[in-house]
């Protein structure tokens, strides 16, 4: 994974996939790439605010390989925000920095 990202590992996904969360910090728009070594039936991403409100989901079906998700956190609060993956392959937290 390159500089650009923060982690928080709790849960982890299989080691067959890779995330990537750039760029962190951002001023509002952030590019998730989930890169899934086997098919994935489901997953979804969900962005938390500091109180654990969601502020976006998104569910995904029948993924393999290289998925991108544009998420837009233009408006929020300046803060960290926690970016949850969730797959039957395991689940992934990533902190993204918003600095608008």
């Amino acid at each position: 994974m390159d500089g650009l990202e923060v982690s928080d590992n709790s849960g982890k996904l299989s080691d067959d996939v890779s995330i990537n969360l750039y760029p962190n910090p951002t001023s509002g728009f952030a590019t998730l790439d989930m890169n899934f070594g086997e098919m994935v039936n489901a997953a979804s991403v969900r962005v938390l605010d500091f109180t654990g409100r969601v502020v976006y989901t998104n569910s995904y079906t029948d993924l393999e390989g290289m998925v991108q998700v544009a998420l837009d956190l233009n408006g929020m609060p300046n803060g960290i925000y926690p970016v949850v993956i969730s797959s039957p392959l395991g689940t992934q937290t990533r902190k993204l920095i918003v600095n608008q």
